[in-house]
């Protein structure tokens, strides 16, 4: 059967669904500027996006974003003949890769995770059908 017909009335048009779920709080052991990361990371997705499984990787990433940001402005305030140029840029290069490495293991990362876009195809690495 299909839905009502016709106009809404205004009882109707006021209810406003109530889902629950919040965005998690970022823990207390995380420093000023990670905290800022975890908010920013969490009110640009979905309240249910980040599950409490995923909270310690989450906490890794605002880690390494913040050391990363750190490195890199004192990257741009040295110039490349000084002594500390290339350590810097060595930090600076490996931070960004564990940011990157984080960000691939979420599980909504993964392009077989269940979301339909696989096809259900068969994985010979993984040994089981989607």
């Amino acid at each position: 059967m299909k839905g009502q017909r016709g106009r809404k009335s205004a009882a109707s048009l006021s209810i406003v669904p109530v889902t629950g779920i919040q965005r998690p709080e970022p823990p207390p052991e995380l420093s000023a500027e990670e905290s800022a990361v975890w908010t920013a990371t969490t009110r640009a997705m979905k309240p249910d996006w980040f599950g409490p499984e995923t909270h310690p990787i989450l906490a890794a990433y605002c880690l390494h974003l913040v050391t990363a940001n750190m490195v890199a402005q004192r990257l741009r305030t040295t110039t490349i003949d000084a002594p500390d140029f290339r350590q810097l840029a060595a930090m600076h290069r490996s931070e960004t890769k564990t940011v990157l490495s984080i960000l691939r293991l979420t599980p909504r990362s993964n392009r077989y995770a269940g979301d339909g876009r696989d096809g259900g195809r068969f994985h010979p690495a993984r040994g089981n059908e989607l």
